[in-house]
């Protein structure tokens, strides 16, 4: 696949692009006929791109052949690695071609859609890097963000992982997914089987603005909802304090920018109404046992709602404990 330079997430599929991205497009389709959701579009840079862009091929496979010898200089291996890499962008000229493809206003979420993440058996989730909120129309910029994630495939967590997992560093590879940025007022990540509860209840952590408010360990704790499959009754097992959320608005005066902003939880229905849960909890439940049927097993969702519209950004298979 080395010489597509890159794929509408339309036509994203595992073998060129990964679980990850593969996922992201079925959404899309599914939200076609679907409407319980809509999901992002956006374009991914498929497997080889990174491979094609770097300056030197043979000093990459050398630096590549060290992750697999010795544990001794794991830190000063993928330092190196990593430092090769980000000095590698993809070509300008098919940034802007695929960024042409997306209304030129967007903020876009570049991200990972590695060969070893998003799978059963091995999720990877927190592993590799993502980069929100960059403008579609900063090319330099989207360049940057890409070789950013193309190198965190070889962090030192991740190699180690893969190490734990048995699987070679010359087997991994990266693949990168640019998905439009919903300026999002609520997001979740929702576990379709509790890990609490089991297959009897769905669980949901919310938070105010975009999910990397969940994703980045921003100081607090959630509203954790358990949404009992059979009554639809809502428990809120904890209830949000994060002092801070990531927003991202698309009007004046800051627009598309991603922002950190303090939070007013005297001004959160979610905190004060327990109506306001139950009807956030219903359509999670709905879009939970839709998500299962589809997908055919337990799923991790990660989305959000833009006022009353619910998005829905990827989805992988849930981890079994």
């Amino acid at each position: 696949v080395d010489s597509i330079q890159y794929l509408t997430l339309d036509r994203a599929t595992t073998s060129y692009a990964g679980a990850k991205s593969s996922v992201c497009a079925n959404l899309l389709r599914i939200a076609n006929v679907s409407g319980t959701f809509t999901a992002p579009g956006g374009f991914v840079l498929p497997f080889g791109c990174m491979e094609s862009s770097v300056r030197d091929v043979g000093e990459f496979q050398r630096l590549l052949a060290v992750l697999d010898v010795s544990l001794e200089d794991i830190d000063d291996a993928c330092a190196s690695i990593r430092a090769f890499i980000t000095e590698s962008l993809p070509a300008q000229s098919v940034i802007e071609e695929a960024c042409a493809t997306l209304n030129p206003d967007v903020r876009l979420a570049i991200r990972s859609s590695a060969n070893v993440e998003d799978l059963s058996g091995m999720s990877a989730a927190g592993l590799y890097e993502s980069v929100v909120g960059v403008d579609a129309r900063d090319v330099d910029a989207v360049q940057r963000a890409v070789s950013d994630v193309w190198a965190s495939l070889y962090s030192r967590r991740a190699v180690l992982a893969r190490r734990a997992a048995g699987v070679k560093q010359t087997e991994a590879r990266m693949a990168v997914l640019a998905q439009e940025l919903s300026p999002n007022t609520l997001s979740f990540v929702l576990h379709t089987r509790s890990p609490i509860r089991g297959a009897r209840c769905v669980q949901a952590e919310v938070c105010v603005g975009l999910g990397e408010t969940l994703a980045n360990g921003v100081d607090g704790t959630p509203w954790r909802l358990e949404i009992d499959r059979t009554s639809g009754d809502v428990a809120a097992t904890a209830y949000a304090n994060h002092g801070t959320a990531f927003r991202c608005r698309y009007g004046a005066p800051t627009f598309g920018k991603v922002t950190v902003e303090a939070v007013d939880y005297t001004r959160q229905e979610l905190s004060t109404d327990a109506s306001a849960r139950a009807r956030l909890g219903e359509r999670l439940l709905n879009l939970a046992t839709e998500l299962e049927s589809t997908f055919g097993c337990a799923q991790d969702v990660e989305g959000g709602f833009r006022g009353d519209e619910l998005i829905i950004v990827q989805s992988r298979p849930q981890p079994m404990q």
